[in-house]
C-alpha cells in the first residue's frame, strides 16, 4: 500500500529563487528518509506561486509524523491531505484507459498512440502524440485554445515558431495544415526529444528546425505560438517579438483571464507600441490572446 500526502506550506514571503532552493532541500531530505517521490504541484489548475503544495509519495512504513517534522524544520505547514492507494494497480494501463482522443473543432483529432480512430474520423486531421515526460497531450485548456487558432488560420507559404513546444503538438498541427516551415523551441532537452519522436509518428517532412532557445532561431516568422506561463511570457517578450515579421501574429497562451492586461502591457512596452490585440479565446479560466505586429 502506498500513501500520498499533500502538504500546503507557507512560503509566500520567500522569493521565487529561495522557494526553488527550499524545494530542492526538502526533496533531498525526504528522499533520504525513504520517500519515493516529491513533487511541486498545482491544485485545481490554479496558477499559484512556484511553491505552495508539496506532494509526497511513500510506503506506509514511513510515518506521517516523520515527514511532517522534516518539512517543519524549514517551513510552516498549513494543511495536510492524506490518500491511500493500491500499488498493485497498473498505473500505465489506468492512464491509458482514461485518455481518449480529443476533437478540436471540426479540424483535428489529438490521438494517443494506443488508439486507432482514423476510420471513425475520416474528415479530421489526426495528430498522434506520445506525451512521454513533456507537456502537451491536448488535454489542457491552454493547448486546446492554441489549436483552435491553428484550425482557423491559413498556413500555406508561412513560417511558424512554436515556443515551449513540449510534445510538439502545436507545431505538428501547423505542419499538417501546410505550413512552409515550423521552428520548435524548448529549453527542456527531454521535450525536444519527445517532439522529434512525435514528428516521426506524424510523418512530418524535413521542413522543421529544433533548438533550445529563441535566441537561436535563425529567421523571422509569420506566426508565433507560445504556450507557457505569464512570467516566462513577459520575460521573453522582446526576444519573441524580434522573431516576428512585420504584419505577423503572435498567439500567447498559458495565462489566466485576470492576467491579460498585465501581459498586454508587457508586450506593448517591449514593442514600443507596435503590438495590438486582435482577439482572444477563453476556455475555463484560461485565455489565449492573438496580437498583431504593425
Amino acid at each position: 500500500m502506498l500513501t500520498k500526502y499533500i502538504f500546503e506550506i507557507e512560503c509566500e514571503h520567500l522569493s521565487e529563487r529561495k522557494q526553488h532552493i527550499l524545494f530542492s532541500i526538502l526533496s533531498d531530505e525526504l528522499i533520504d528518509k525513504g520517500c519515493s517521490s516529491i513533487s511541486n504541484i498545482c491544485i485545481k489548475e490554479e496558477f499559484i506561486s512556484p511553491l505552495k503544495y508539496i506532494e509526497v509519495l511513500c510506503g506506509t512504513e514511513i510515518k506521517k509524523k516523520a515527514i511532517q517534522c522534516c518539512i517543519q524544520q524549514f517551513v510552516n505547514i498549513r494543511n495536510i491531505d492524506q490518500l491511500f492507494f493500491n500499488e498493485n494497480i497498473n498505473w500505465v494501463e489506468e492512464y491509458r484507459s482514461n485518455t481518449n482522443p480529443i476533437k478540436i473543432l471540426d479540424r483535428f483529432l489529438i490521438c494517443p498512440d494506443w488508439h486507432k480512430p482514423e476510420q471513425l474520423f475520416d474528415n479530421l486531421t489526426v495528430i498522434r502524440i506520445n506525451p512521454g515526460l513533456a507537456f502537451g497531450t491536448g488535454l489542457h485548456s491552454t493547448t486546446q485554445l492554441c489549436l483552435q487558432y491553428v484550425s482557423e488560420l491559413e498556413f500555406s507559404g508561412r513560417k511558424i515558431l512554436d515556443v515551449g513546444c513540449g510534445t510538439g503538438i502545436i507545431g505538428i498541427a501547423c505542419l499538417k495544415s501546410n505550413a512552409k516551415k515550423v521552428i520548435f523551441v524548448d529549453n527542456d532537452l527531454v521535450a525536444l526529444n519527445v517532439t522529434r519522436e512525435n514528428l516521426k509518428k506524424n510523418k512530418c517532412g524535413d521542413n522543421r528546425f529544433l533548438c533550445n532557445s529563441v535566441s537561436k532561431v535563425p529567421e523571422k516568422v509569420d506566426y508565433i505560438f507560445a504556450n507557457i506561463l505569464l512570467n516566462p511570457l513577459k520575460k521573453m517578450s522582446k526576444s519573441i517579438l524580434k522573431k516576428l515579421k512585420k504584419g505577423g501574429r503572435v498567439y500567447l497562451s498559458g495565462i489566466l483571464i485576470g492576467q491579460v492586461s498585465e501581459l498586454l502591457a508587457s508586450y506593448t512596452n517591449a514593442s514600443d507600441g507596435m503590438i495590438e490585440k486582435v482577439s482572444e479565446k477563453k476556455l475555463k479560466q484560461w485565455v489565449c490572446v492573438e496580437l498583431s505586429f504593425k
